[in-house]
């Protein structure tokens, strides 16, 4: 038997997120599927309520609208469409776009690339590791070419004139959107902005 509910994952700091589930057990433990849910590392601190019951998937599917809808404008929803599908590829590119010219976005700290490479490093499965890596072979016997004189020389001339002409990207600075500061982007983001004294968590 299959059991259809909306539910509520809430968090300490009162976040909270709203969804749909079926399963055969009630208590299996789930919290949900969302962006924001899944960016939470501690699952232990979240906790879920059944705020419906439905009689199959597409009253679930109704059910989960309106819900989400009663607390759309509430602060501390977290969840990222007003229907059940979540977000629009509208939506989503245009709320990637705000945030990566705010400057912060988290693929510009390397936040989630780094997750995804250090679980593929721990799972044996990426492409770096032994002697997989095409790279590793070409360093060692002096083929690669990194190791070409016209390869370094190409890469100073690149970078003097990217240095030159304000492109570098040690010379971008972003502002803060908390308390205006401003620093060098990959600084800013990856030991400012979540940091700020000025940001404020509900």
């Amino acid at each position: 038997m299959l059991y259809h509910f909306v539910y509520k994952t809430t968090h300490p700091n009162g976040r909270y997120y709203i969804g749909r589930h079926s399963t055969e057990i009630v208590d299996d433990g789930y919290f949900g599927s969302g962006v924001w849910v899944n960016g939470i590392k501690n699952k232990s601190l979240l906790t879920r309520e059944i705020l419906l019951f439905a009689k199959d998937s597409t009253e679930l599917k109704i059910l989960e609208e309106s819900k989400i809808k009663e607390h759309w404008d509430d602060s501390l929803c977290m969840n990222r469409g007003k229907g059940s599908d979540g977000w629009t590829s509208e939506e989503s590119r245009n709320e990637n776009l705000k945030r990566v010219q705010e400057g912060t976005h988290n693929f510009l700290g390397g936040e989630i690339p780094r997750k995804n490479q250090n679980r593929r490093v721990k799972n044996g499965t990426h492409q770096w590791l032994g002697e997989r890596n095409p790279v590793h072979g070409r360093l060692k016997n002096g083929s690669h070419e990194w190791l070409s004189e016209q390869h370094k020389e190409t890469t100073s001339q690149r970078n003097k004139q990217r240095l030159c002409d304000g492109t570098h990207h040690l010379l971008i600075l972003s502002k803060c959107p908390y308390c205006d500061k401003s620093g060098q982007m990959t600084a800013m983001t990856r030991w400012h902005f979540e940091n700020c004294k000025n940001r404020k968590i509900n």
